[in-house]
């Protein structure tokens, strides 16, 4: 999903707003909520890894490889994303985040290993 009103701020932002669109809605904007306001980008991109960590690890089913479980993702988890964006920083991609928790779900990765678990 495109979410163009996340664009670069300079430094001087006071807070960061995680919103989570749903990938079982794709382009609904009617079905996007807040999942919070941080007052660091670090503290919202911890927030924004956390869900996407739920997402996977409520999606996840013994036995199923992690293409399998990045197939559910797609279809079904949560895509988070935070606005805005710090200057000269990276904007946060779920869908380029995920594939890589996926490996570490299905390979085995204790729940609690993440330092990724939302936050509140």
């Amino acid at each position: 999903m495109d979410h163009d009103s996340n664009s670069e701020v300079s430094p001087s932002v006071d807070s960061y707003e995680v919103f989570v669109d749903d990938n079982f809605h794709y382009m609904d904007e009617d079905e996007r909520y807040s999942a919070g306001v941080f007052q660091t980008y670090s503290e919202a991109l911890r927030h924004a890894k956390g869900i996407v960590e739920k997402s996977l690890r409520d999606l996840h089913e013994t036995g199923k490889g992690a293409d399998d479980l990045m197939a559910s993702y797609v279809s079904f988890g949560q895509d988070p994303w935070i606005r805005p964006t710090p200057h000269g920083t990276e904007r946060f991609s779920a869908r380029a985040y995920a594939p890589q928790r996926a490996h570490e779900i299905v390979a085995g990765s204790a729940p609690g290993e993440s330092t990724d678990q939302p936050l509140g």
